[in-house]
C-alpha cells in the first residue's frame, strides 16, 4: 500500500513506490502532431500537465480494452448456453417420444 496525495492507493507489485509516492518514469514516444496539439490545447486549457492527460488517456483506452474483452467473453459464453440449452431441450424431446 502506498499514499499517493494523503489518498491510500492500492499498488500492485510491479509498482514502485518510493517514501509514499509513486515513482514516474519518463517515455519518450513518437505521436502524429495533430494528436500532440490536442494534448498542448487540452493541457493549456485545464491547466494540468501532459503527462496527466496522456495517463488518463491511457486509464480510459485499458478501461474500454477490458470491458470490450469482458463483453466479447459475456457473448460468447451466452451463444454456448444457447447451444447447450437448444441440444438438452432436443435430447428432453426425443426422450418423452
Amino acid at each position: 500500500m502506498c499514499l499517493l496525495n494523503a489518498t491510500k492507493c492500492n499498488i500492485d507489485s510491479n509498482t514502485k513506490c518510493n517514501g509514499g509516492e509513486l515513482m514516474k518514469e519518463r517515455l519518450s514516444v513518437t505521436i502524429d502532431s495533430d494528436l500532440a496539439s490536442k494534448i498542448k490545447r487540452i493541457s493549456a486549457e485545464e491547466k494540468v500537465p501532459q503527462s496527466k492527460i496522456i495517463g488518463e488517456a491511457i486509464r480510459l483506452w485499458e478501461k474500454r480494452r477490458i470491458e470490450n474483452l469482458m463483453r466479447r467473453g459475456y457473448q460468447e459464453s451466452s451463444d454456448e448456453d444457447l447451444y447447450l440449452a437448444e441440444f438438452d431441450l432436443e435430447a428432453g424431446n426425443e426422450v418423452m417420444e
